[in-house]
Formats: structure tokens, sequence, C-alpha cells
């Protein structure tokens, strides 16, 4: 529940989670949408929802692959007579208490609505009410609104040079993490008053590619949009110079072998200094 408030729920409790009727087992379709938006910003998700079929794969208590699950949103079937083009999904769901619901969503144009109907019936007709609701509420949408793109995904922001970093990879594009779409009335154009683009100050290898190395912020018509900026490619840190390996053994040697040399140079010198002072003594003494 604290979950569901932090993202914008305020008349939502669950009971259970498979669905079925409980007194204390409620929610409002303002809620529903909060819930779906956040949901549908998961790719995962998306997929899931947008599936027509799948085949459970075999498992060890049940070997076969004849287990086949079916989506049942008519709006996604190409054969069915309620079939909406730009349906991207979502889930159809049936109480006795509730009747028949539906959480659609579309994308036309880039524009991406969320439609919730619920406790709808048959029509005089017989045809589903659910149905015809949703595609009602996603015409109409479609023709009020637009979609303006302020942020591509992958835009490049700013180029940077890392200082640490090899020559290959030191130029460094930091690109927007996400795509930045608003929606307006026909009548109104996006109106930036706002715009921030930080990057981190001391970016230094190595980095991945996508590490989150900045923000990109705008303010448009009065509200907030964010986008992480993130690394385009990997950096990779510069080779470190070798320092030349200094062998001190041989230096050793030289040393003591000049040590040796002098040595010997004084010890010869001194005796021919002696020498010679004998001989000039025996000079004189013996004329």
């Amino acid at each position: 529940m604290l979950k569901l408030l932090s993202f914008g729920c305020r008349n939502t409790h669950f009971a259970n989670a498979n669905g079925i009727h409980a007194d204390n087992h409620y929610t409002t379709a303002s809620d529903l949408a909060t819930i779906t938006r956040y949901c549908m910003k998961n790719e995962t998700f998306r997929k899931m929802v947008s599936t027509l079929e799948y085949t459970l794969p075999a498992t060890e208590q049940y070997p076969s692959t004849d287990r086949i699950l079916k989506n049942s949103n008519s709006l996604l079937i190409p054969e069915h007579n309620f079939y909406y083009p730009d349906c991207i999904g979502i889930k159809t769901g049936f109480t006795t208490q509730a009747k028949n619901c539906l959480i659609a969503a579309s994308h036309k144009n880039g524009l991406e609505l969320i439609s919730i109907v619920l406790h709808a019936e048959l029509t005089e007709d017989g045809r589903s009410a659910r149905y015809l609701d949703t595609i009602h509420l996603l015409d109409y949408g479609n023709s009020l609104y637009s979609s303006h793109t302020i942020l591509e995904k992958g835009q490049v922001m700013n180029t940077v040079e890392i200082e640490n970093a090899s020559q290959d990879t030191k130029k460094l594009n930091i690109i927007a993490k996400d795509k930045i779409d608003i929606a307006l009335p026909n009548s109104a154009k996006p109106e930036i008053t706002s715009q921030d683009i930080s990057i981190h100050p001391d970016i230094k290898a190595p980095i991945e590619a996508g590490t989150s190395l900045g923000t990109a912020t705008f303010v448009i018509n009065n509200q907030t949009y964010t986008s992480d900026l993130i690394a385009e490619s990997n950096v990779e840190l510069a080779p470190i110079l070798e320092t030349p390996t200094i062998h001190f053994l041989p230096i050793v040697y030289i040393f003591i072998a000049l040590v040796i040399i002098r040595l010997l140079i004084a010890y010869f010198k001194n005796h021919l200094i002696v020498w010679k002072s004998k001989k000039s003594a025996n000079k004189y003494l013996n004329p």
C-alpha cells in the first residue's frame, strides 16, 4: 500500500493478488490509470500486455507444450470486429460485482493514451460496451491531443574528453537515456521556460556504456520532465607506461670492481714509492 501511495494512488486497497471480489478490495478508474502509467514504463510489461498468444514451456511436472495462453483483449485481435490498430494492450477483467472492465492503451503519432472502463455491460443490440466505450475514448483523446517530442532517446547532449582515458576512447558522447514526449491540446504549443543540463564535474575512466553521468531537466508548460544522461560507449583507462627496471646487481658488481681497482692502484703506487725510496737509500749508502 505504501508503494501505491508513493506514486499517486489515493483510493485503492487490494485485499488479494488475483482480483477476485472481496469487501475490502477496491480501486478507482483514476488510480488504475496511475498504476497503468507506472507499469507501462517497464518494457517487459509492455511486451506481455500486447502479446496475442504464448505457449508455456514444458516443465518436469508438465512435460507437454500444449498449454497455450491467448489474449482476451479483442482490441488487439486483427480478425475481431473490435480490432483497434493503434491498441498496445492492456488487460480485460470481469467479476459479477465489477462486471466487464477493460484497461486499454493506444499509440498513435507519438501520442500514448490510457483508457479505463469499469462496470460495463452489453448495449441494447448485444455488443460489448467496454470495447465500444474504449474505442470512443481513445478516438476522442487522439482527436484533441497531439504529442510533442522534447528530447530524443540517445540524443547527444555533450561530448567530453576524458583525461585519463585511452586514445581511442578519450572522446565520449553523453546522451539522453529516455525520450521525453509531452501531450498537449491541439490548440497549445510547448513552452520551455527552463532547461538545465547537469553533467558530473569529475568524470574519469574507466566508464561503462550506460553509466549515469548527469541529468537533463526541462520545465514545459509548468510541468517538469527529467531524463538521465548516460555514457554512449565504454571508456577505457589509458595504459600505464612502465617505468624502466633498474637492475641494481650489475651496478653493485661494477662498484665493487672499481673499488678493487682503486685499492690495487693505491697498493702498487705505495709499493712503488717504497721501492724507489729503498733504491735511493742504497745508492747513497753504497757509493
